[in-house]
Order: C-alpha cells, then sequence, then structure tokens
C-alpha cells in the first residue's frame, strides 16, 4: 500500500474504534453465546441497533432539552416513522 492510501484506511479506523469499544465493553460482544456465522451477525446487528438507539436517543434529548424515557422515545419515533420491529429472542 502506498503512503497516502495507508494513511487515508488507517483514518478511516478511529471512527469505529468508539462505537466498537462500547460494543465490546458494555453489550459485551466478545462473549456472546450463539453458535454459528448468521445467528452471530443476528446479534451483532441486535447490538448495534440497540447502540445506535441509545445513542439516537442521547443526541435527541440534548436537543430538545427533555426528560422522555428510552421506552418512551422508542415507542413515540416507531409510531412517528410507522416503523414495525418483528423480533425473535433466541
Amino acid at each position: 500500500m502506498e503512503k497516502q492510501e495507508y494513511k487515508d484506511e488507517y483514518a478511516k479506523r478511529s471512527s469505529v474504534e468508539g462505537p466498537f469499544g462500547i460494543l465490546k465493553e458494555q453489550f459485551q460482544i466478545e462473549k456472546e453465546v450463539v453458535i454459528g456465522m448468521i445467528r452471530t451477525e443476528e446479534r451483532l446487528y441486535l447490538d448495534a441497533l440497540a447502540y445506535n438507539l441509545i445513542r439516537l436517543y442521547n443526541i435527541t434529548q440534548e436537543i430538545e432539552n427533555s426528560t422522555e424515557d428510552l421506552e418512551d422515545f422508542c415507542e413515540r419515533e416507531s409510531v412517528i416513522h410507522q416503523l414495525k420491529l418483528d423480533v425473535t429472542i433466541f
């Protein structure tokens, strides 16, 4: 890899280090008890979804200066955007 190309690729790394660290520490993705690539991938997607919902909630709370709890926030957002989520927990 050429020097500038390497720098560009390495710069991308810092943008995912924070979220990945949180997933490892708080969601304990290294200790997932699922078997198989598909189930592991599904579990990681659920963890990432939870992380992003919490992040969106925190950003919204800062902007709106609101004290709405996370459950009410998710319900309100799903109604506003007509979201439907069917999940099977294994």
